[in-house]
């Protein structure tokens, strides 16, 4: 339930439409033209501020946009003027319409903050409503009116205008811009980002970070990003930790905080209610909607003309149960109304138990909760911890294009995280043909022990299973880098399946070609001696001697042939 307007919430709702109201009027007074374009679809009245000087200076400069003219200083002075000196006075005076237009506003706020008083005037009418209702429900008329009120929505004809038209011939003359992006790929201009990670991972270090970079225009991780204003909301760690933080951020990154005034903005919400969105249970019912929290957040970026907003994290300031949809579709919902038209939120969130679990699970989706944090979010990252303590920010979904590769970094004690730098080309062949031939040469030590690598990789006896944990395996590569390794030799013809029977079944093993073993510098493994056959039963050919056993290829060659070791120069055979 709303919170009533003597309670401290109350109060604290109550600023936060006033300031929308006088961003408002500041935006109209800028630039009426630009800014009426994205209020006069809200149908705003006069009577819709809270304030009676605002609703005075709104009713001039309604008349003046209705005569065609720039609502400025100046005019909305002489509009009230015309009916008398008191008019002026009532509506704060000439110094307090200075203030409003001389304030630093940008217009394309100005829907939004029609929208917020809008939706203020409609609480306020429920308020009113109920507690006539309270006082005398035989009032006439009041339960109808609070019907209507509350079933119907925010413009002037609320209840027709339940979705948009797309004009689709337009497209033929005039091209949608592409989408922008404060973080190149990763972090699109008005849309919900989604950072999932586990507790302890580092997302709200990463997340200040951004911030910085972005609030200074400098690119991070080797990825640019946009010059703009960043807000870093915090309902997880309080003013002691964020300043510490960000004053070890500065220092490794050679930063003065005086660089960061006015462009980075850090809001501490732990000591009150952080909460930007609650779910309750009314008479049996659940309800859910934004707080007086969100509301003064918004009017807080708008003041601030915030470019990019950090929600850390999901668990402190949505407060309902992550796996019903509709609430975190909801929360979702509003966050996308705070990044509307052109400003990036970026909202970080635990991942659950079973994803962090243990080893980093193969096409694992780094989210919790319902399958709408998921869907509502227009790009998805997913930071872990890989198997050789690289820190991954894996890049899951993008609505707008391709998803980026990964970006693997490393966290070394005492600094900030940095991304590893990827070898060029030749650097690259190079560390590939050493690590081949450390893999090849794992396993032709196997196979000459007789303990042979299945070519299955769930096999107890797959590559991964029995190699992993030797000296001389590739240090450093996930398990599908080193998947990739033996693919690719394979395809060079220095290793092929085998096919060999054990306990009755036929099976299938790695073994190394001629060119393979040329490869190592290593020599085919010697055949085991063919059985002595019993001579009753095959039968004498000489008499008194048994058959000469046929000599076998030699083991390790597998099916290629004879006529592989022709593609020794072809294939690098020289180490």
């Amino acid at each position: 339930m709303n919170a009533p307007l003597n309670s401290g919430a109350g109060v604290e709702v109550r600023e936060a439409a006033l300031a929308a109201e006088r961003a408002l009027l500041g935006e109209l007074m800028l630039d009426t033209a630009a800014a009426w374009a994205g209020v006069e679809p809200v149908g705003l009245t006069a009577q819709d501020m809270g304030s009676d000087a605002h609703a005075l200076i709104y009713g001039a400069i309604l008349r003046i946009v209705a005569r065609g003219e720039q609502a400025d200083l100046v005019t909305v002075v002489d509009t009230l003027s015309e009916t008398g000196p008191q008019q002026l006075e009532r509506a704060g005076g000439l110094n307090y319409i200075n203030e409003l237009a001389s304030e630093p506003f940008t217009v394309r706020n100005a829907g939004q903050h029609a929208a917020a008083v809008r939706r203020a005037a409609k609480r306020r009418k429920l308020e009113t409503l109920g507690a006539v209702l309270a006082r005398n429900a035989d009032t006439p008329g009041i339960l109808d009116e609070l019907l209507f009120e509350l079933q119907a929505g925010d413009g002037p004809q609320r209840a027709l205008e339940l979705f948009r038209d797309v004009d689709v011939a337009a497209l033929a003359d005039h091209l949608p811009p592409a989408p922008e992006f404060w973080w190149h790929q990763y972090m699109p201009a008005g849309l919900v980002t989604m950072l999932g990670a586990h507790g302890g991972t580092g997302k709200s270090t990463f997340a200040l970070m951004l911030c910085v970079c972005i609030a200074l225009g400098r690119p991070l991780f080797g990825v640019g990003t946009r010059a703009g204003i960043a807000v870093f909301y915090s309902g997880e760690d309080d003013v002691n930790l964020l300043s510490h933080r960000l004053a070890w951020i500065c220092r490794c990154m050679g930063v003065s905080p005086l660089e960061l005034e006015g462009r980075l903005h850090i809001l501490d919400a732990t000591e009150g209610d952080p909460v930007l969105f609650r779910e309750t249970q009314e008479f049996g019912r659940r309800a859910a909607g934004t707080t007086a929290a969100f509301d003064a957040l918004r009017c807080r970026l708008d003041k601030l003309g915030a470019d990019v907003l950090v929600v850390d994290g999901m668990s402190d300031t949505f407060d309902g149960s992550e796996i019903q949809r509709s609430s975190v579709s909801a929360f979702l919902r509003a966050l996308g109304m705070l990044a509307k038209p052109r400003r990036a939120v970026l909202l970080t969130a635990h991942v659950d138990k079973g994803t962090a679990r243990g080893d980093r699970p193969g096409g694992s989706q780094g989210y919790s909760g319902s399958t709408a944090s998921h869907n509502k979010a227009r790009s998805r990252l997913f930071m872990y911890r890989d198997k050789d303590d690289t820190l991954v920010i894996e890049h899951q979904k993008n609505n707008l294009g391709r998803m980026r590769e990964p970006l693997r970094l490393v966290w070394n004690d005492g600094e900030l995280p940095t991304v590893v730098t990827p070898p060029g080309p030749q650097l690259q062949f190079i560390a590939d043909l050493v690590d081949t031939k450390a893999l090849l040469r794992l396993v032709h030590e196997f196979y000459v022990r007789g303990e042979f690598i299945s070519t299955s990789k769930n096999s107890p006896t797959s590559l991964r299973a029995m190699l992993a944990s030797q000296p001389g395996y590739p240090a450093g590569r996930s398990s599908g880098q080193v998947l990739d390794l033996l693919r690719t030799a394979q395809r060079q013809g220095y290793i092929e399946p085998e096919a060999y029977s054990r306990d009755r079944k036929e099976r299938e093993r790695w073994a190394l070609t001629r060119t393979g073993l040329d490869l190592i510098g290593a020599t085919a493994p010697t055949a085991p001696t063919a059985p002595t056959p019993n001579i009753s039963e095959v039968g004498a050919p000489g008499e008194g001697s048994a058959p000469t056993a046929p000599t076998p290829g030699a083991r390790g060659v597998g099916r290629l042939g004879a006529h592989q070791a022709d593609q020794k120069s072809a294939h690098g055979g020289a180490a």
